[in-house]
């Protein structure tokens, strides 16, 4: 994370809520039309996240997600 933090060009924004946290990655990367990047918890994360990650699919949003523990 402090390696992230001295890239000017990366933005680190912290989401309270999975939901919330997938909404914000892909309004970003339909608002700008560039990649966004988020990153879930393996457990409640990932399922709190589904559905707004099934919307993102389909309207091709180009965003990444990751999945980890800790």
């Amino acid at each position: 994370m402090d390696e992230l933090a001295r890239v000017p060009e990366f933005h680190y924004y912290l989401g309270l809520h999975e939901g919330t946290a997938v909404s914000m990655a892909d309004g970003y990367a339909r608002a700008t039309r560039r990649p966004s990047f988020v990153s879930l918890h393996i457990a409640a994360g990932l399922a709190h996240g589904l559905a707004n990650m099934l919307n993102a699919r389909r309207a091709r949003t180009p965003m990444v997600v990751t999945v980890g523990q800790q």
